[in-house]
């Protein structure tokens, strides 16, 4: 049984908009299965940056014309330091939980991708899956993942090197396929403000508190 556990961080994601010298690093994907000839790869975007305090938050967000939603979540972060889990934060109709199912990317075997940790769109009872999609009006659609126990450098050489990847299953096409994603195979990422983070959601007005969510 899932269980929801509210819990305060005390710099939270105000320190984004305030914090002058954080940096966005920011990291695309490539397709993995090309199960449709739809590809909304260009329009799926995480970035990472370093909150401080040893916490680092991985932004997830789909913005573009093809219609999709971010559905499942996975880390594979192989021989680098393993990361712990610290909290979500989100806007619009969002809401994820952990573990996915399935546990891992699918054709991820093709890429040998083995998830180490993972999420997926947590629906209510009664409501479509609460991914992270591009086509609700108003406020876009976003996840912030904070994770502690590796430093921000390493994690970036990780990434890098790509010895670290994070994979995204795609669900909502209007095809009716579904497709995986992975970072890397794509233009080297490009430092931007951490205050891109925002998307023009008022993000910086929010209270820095993430819903922490374990299995029971």
């Amino acid at each position: 049984m899932k269980k929801k556990i509210l819990a305060g961080l005390a710099t939270g994601l105000m320190m984004i908009g305030t914090a002058g010298m954080a940096q966005a690093i920011p990291y695309g994907f490539t397709v993995v299965e090309d199960n449709s000839p739809l590809n909304p790869a260009g329009q799926l975007q995480v970035d990472v940056t370093d909150e401080g305090g040893g916490i680092t938050l991985f932004a997830f967000s789909n913005t573009g014309n093809i219609q999709s939603t971010i559905a499942d979540i996975y880390f594979d972060w192989e021989a680098t330091s393993t990361l712990t889990f610290a909290g979500y934060d989100s806007t619009g109709d969002v809401s994820f939980d952990h573990f996915a199912s399935p546990s891992d990317l699918s054709g991820g075997q093709t890429i040998d991708f083995t998830a180490d940790w993972s999420t997926d769109a947590d629906p209510p009872p009664g409501t479509n899956q609460n991914g992270i999609d591009n086509w609700t009006a108003g406020i876009q659609d976003t996840l912030t993942i904070a994770f502690t126990g590796s430093s921000f450098n390493a994690i970036l050489s990780a990434l890098n090197s790509e010895d670290f990847r994070i994979g995204l299953h795609l669900q909502g096409l209007t095809d009716g396929e579904s497709e995986s994603y992975v970072t890397g195979g794509g233009p080297a990422p490009v430092p931007e403000p951490a205050t891109m983070l925002l998307f023009g959601t008022g993000l910086a007005g929010l209270s820095g508190y993430f819903r922490k969510k374990r299995s029971a």
